[in-house]
């Protein structure tokens, strides 16, 4: 029997005995075999529902928050976690979040905030304007232009600045065609990196080292102030948040470069010198506490670091960067952590530390201390805040990605198609695009080459219509098993089935109607069949 997840699923809050211990040092691990590795993660479903229980809580909030600015790096981390959301399942309602907000801001950078601080929101802009037009780029292709000639590389002397500002440089070189927005983002970088504890905060102040990173911790000091101070405890002081933004700035700095590029040697080096640390840090429980080397100095655990940690680990698994056997497990454990304890059943997210620069205390109620109405944001944009729910959106939607789709790319057959909305975009794992067909009922069948034991499904429909359908399964295209019955389906957006683990080579979807809407045609935009990591053939 299935099980349907759909707009407003709800997975169970697992209990999680919360610790401080950190993992023992480094050793080797095993390789670990293909079916232990796919055991770790949960269903692809599973991680999507998550990610949507948290943005459907908290979206509602931002038209009614007081939280200013509202396109400053917090909204715009944000913004940059529910855009990654719609292309992990294709529901425009979180595509529409992002271009409403630009909208209201008026495409443009706050003035309230210190350069890149104020550049964050265009990275999501440009990321929109992918998809639509109305997203305007002309206040950020100035600023982008004049920081190209006139910003001091000494204007990175925090570590929050590499998250918030490197991936402009990569998204205008790509915009412009100009290579000298690469060579200005290298240097930026590489002044933090080793010249950034000469900060003119730190002026006339002797340290131990120049840079921001201990090469020797394999970690990153905040900003100069940090790097010769030592916390109540006697350790040194190493943010979960911050070295959480330099590790995800690798990431989504490798994600947008062009290919092959040799800049990226350097991001990636430092993705998996950090990553190699880190996994040493982690909590028996799944987070990273907010002071890195001295868990004790606050013991509750902490979400957003922990998310955007989680994110990067992700990214370099599915990069090819980090080995699975060693990482896989600490991304999972992380997830488990995050959903099983920090995601609560209404949505809230808890253990996310506030504005800060340097570790602090999370805040730990399973609910805001006010919450939130039609007319109020309540204390939800405090408590919760934007930029945390967007490292945690930001980490699902890499875990998402981690749970590939044995039919993304396979050949399809088809009873009709659309000349420019062809069959063989039904599964392109690209949500924006679509297959289209007139009049019910209409199928494509999938051949996966190999036969795989699949738990779940997804189906995108286009403009988020109450598609009427069923998924089929077969292993010789002769004798087919319905595993998905949504004949009768009455709910809008995209829907996330799981059902009894089936084998398959051959898989079918059959739109046999659609609800509440007068249209004849089919349309899909995506369709796809999981099960966990990197499924694998039966054998």
């Amino acid at each position: 029997m299935r099980r349907a997840l759909a707009l407003i699923a709800i997975t169970p809050i697992l209990t999680t005995t919360l610790t401080v211990a950190t993992s023992s040092a480094a050793t080797t691990p095993a390789q670990l075999t293909a079916a232990q590795l796919s055991s770790l993660l949960p269903r692809h479903s599973t991680v999507v529902a998550a990610m949507k229980r948290a943005a459907d809580y908290y979206r509602p909030t931002y038209p009614v928050t007081t939280l200013k600015p509202k396109n400053g790096w917090s909204w715009a981390t944000y913004a940059q976690g529910e855009y990654a959301l719609y292309r992990s399942d294709g529901d425009t309602r979180y595509l529409n979040d992002g271009l409403s907000w630009g909208k209201s801001n008026g495409w443009g950078i706050t003035t309230a905030e210190t350069n890149p601080d104020t550049m964050k929101a265009g990275q999501t802009y440009f990321d929109l304007n992918s998809l639509d037009a109305t997203a305007s780029l002309t206040a950020m292709d100035a600023a982008m232009a004049r920081d190209l000639n006139n910003l001091p590389i000494s204007q990175y002397d925090w570590i929050d600045a590499l998250f918030m500002g490197l991936p402009d440089w990569t998204r205008w070189a790509a915009r412009s065609g100009n290579s000298a927005y690469l060579d200005k983002m290298d240097a930026l970088y590489v002044w933090t990196r080793d010249k950034g504890a000469t900060s003119t905060r730190c002026g006339g102040v002797t340290l131990p080292q120049q840079g921001l990173y201990d090469a020797a911790e394999r970690l990153w000091y905040r900003d100069c102030t940090y790097v010769s101070r030592k916390d109540a405890n006697g350790s040194k002081i190493f943010w979960a948040r911050g070295n959480g933004w330099v590790i995800a700035a690798m990431a989504q700095v490798l994600q947008t470069l062009p290919p092959g590029d040799p800049r990226g040697a350097k991001y990636a080096d430092m993705l998996k010198s950090m990553a190699s640390r880190l996994v040493q840090l982690q909590g028996s429980d799944g987070f990273w506490r907010s002071s890195l080397v001295d868990p004790a100095l606050y013991t509750q655990p902490e979400t957003s670091g922990t998310a955007l940690i989680t994110y990067a680990l992700a990214y370099g698994i599915r990069a090819g960067l980090l080995d699975p056997s060693t990482y896989l497990p600490a991304v999972a454990k992380a997830w488990q952590g995050l959903t099983g304890s920090a995601l609560q059943s209404s949505g809230f997210l808890r253990y996310c530390q506030g504005p800060g620069v340097g570790p602090g205390s999370s805040y730990t109620s399973t609910a805001p201390r006010k919450a939130p109405t039609s007319t109020s944001a309540g204390t939800v944009n405090t408590d919760s805040s934007p930029y945390c729910v967007g490292g945690f959106l930001l980490a699902g939607a890499e875990i998402a990605q981690l749970t590939s789709s044995p039919s993304t790319g396979r050949p399809v057959t088809f009873t009709s198609q659309q000349t420019g909305n062809e069959a063989r975009r039904v599964n392109d794992g690209d949500v924006t695009t679509r297959w289209s067909a007139s009049k019910f009922p209409q199928t494509v069948t999938i051949d996966l080459g190999a036969t795989y034991a699949l738990t779940n499904a997804m189906v995108v429909p286009y403009l988020d219509r109450a598609y009427r359908y069923r998924i089929q399964f077969s292993t010789d295209k002769t004798h087919w098993r319905t595993v998905v019955d949504r004949t009768a389906n009455k709910t809008k957006g995209t829907l996330l089935d799981e059902f009894t683990a089936a084998n398959a080579r051959y898989v079918r979807l059959t739109v046999t109607g659609v609800y509440g809407v007068s249209t004849t045609w089919a349309s899909i935009q995506e369709f796809a069949v999981y099960d966990r990591y990197r499924p694998q053939p039966v054998t």
